[in-house]
């Protein structure tokens, strides 16, 4: 992913992983290629189901922005807009 690029979200589901429950989304990576990337639990739990229905819905149109990596953690930084 190129850092803040915004990706739009074409959908997202709430899956149970090992690490607990999460979020899946899907987005949209170029015309044909749609790419999955599960939210960290800080997302995970912020977003309801009516956030999770609008987005399937196509009621609202929100995008995944890659920050980078933090330098103390080496985890990847997402934001949502």
């Amino acid at each position: 992913m190129e850092i803040n690029r915004k990706y739009p979200i074409v959908a997202a589901e709430r899956v149970d992983t090992k690490y607990g429950p999460r979020v899946l989304l899907s987005v949209k990576d170029e015309p044909h290629n749609i790419v999955k990337v599960y939210l960290t639990r800080r997302y995970s739990a912020r977003m309801s189901e009516e956030d999770i229905n609008s987005i399937n819905a196509q009621k609202v149109l929100l995008h995944l922005v890659y920050k980078g990596v933090c330098d103390k953690t080496q985890s990847f930084i997402v934001g949502i807009e």
